[in-house]
């Protein structure tokens, strides 16, 4: 475990959790690592600082006394420097409905409460991965994390896959189209519920391209937007390839 600890990258990560022993925790795993892990108690504070620092990942507690999480995550995706910056929603209730309450409040993942090491590492090193062409680190089909998506429900991690995958080709089909058009204001709607959908299913790498890929929408920024859908559709397709088989 230290050993992974020590190889995650080089970034910057603010954590918001109003029970100062859970930062703690996070200062006792991090602080060995080459992570710059900033925290603080309060959301209001960590959308102050959001002001003028950037971050590469934000850990934010959603039940906090003041501003909660999802009203801080709202503020932070006005500020112009962090408006792209992965939030992931810290949570102890962990089921369908609230996993979907904060994915449509505009957080990109969710992290059970309490915390264990080695899903915070494996959170990390998917969201503060820079896509290279040709780099396959993140793996296409995860089924230890399609099964934590589904609390180790075998049956229903099998039926979310299944029914995403049901409709990927549906999916890839409208993205090439609307990337033809070039109409990046319905893309941003597709590719907003593509990402949403994976976030249930175990697909890290079509995740972080999709997220990648929304950012980008967001931000206006077409070039890397017709940089980042290509490889979005090309790996959905290799999921729909990789898993008829087994799945």
């Amino acid at each position: 475990m230290h050993e992974k600890i020590s190889n995650l990258p080089n970034v910057k990560i603010l954590a918001v959790d109003d029970m100062e022993m859970n930062l703690k925790l996070l200062h006792t795993w991090l602080d060995q690592s080459p992570v710059e892990l900033i925290t603080t108690i309060s959301g209001q504070d960590a959308v102050n600082q959001c002001q003028t620092q950037e971050f590469d990942l934000i850990l934010m507690d959603v039940q906090m006394p003041g501003m909660d999480g999802i009203q801080a995550t709202r503020e932070i995706r006005k500020s112009p420097i962090n408006m792209g910056t992965p939030i992931i929603a810290v949570t102890a209730h962990a089921f369908k409905e609230e996993q979907e309450r904060l994915l449509a409040s505009g957080m990109d993942d969710y992290l059970p409460k309490p915390i264990e090491v080695e899903l915070l590492i494996n959170l990390i090193k998917l969201w503060c991965h820079s896509i290279e062409p040709g780099e396959i680190e993140i793996p296409s089909v995860d089924w230890q994390l399609a099964l934590k998506r589904a609390n180790q429900n075998q049956d229903t991690a099998k039926e979310m896959l299944e029914g995403f995958i049901e409709l990927l080709p549906e999916t890839i089909h409208t993205l090439s189209t609307l990337l033809e058009k070039q109409n990046y204001n319905e893309l941003k709607n597709e590719v907003h519920k593509l990402h949403g959908a994976c976030c249930y299913t175990g697909l890290p790498r079509m995740q972080h391209l999709a997220h990648e890929t929304e950012s980008a929408l967001k931000l206006g920024q077409h070039k890397l937007v017709n940089e980042h859908l290509p490889a979005l559709i090309a790996e959905a397709e290799k999921v729909l390839r990789e898993s008829k088989p087994s799945v």
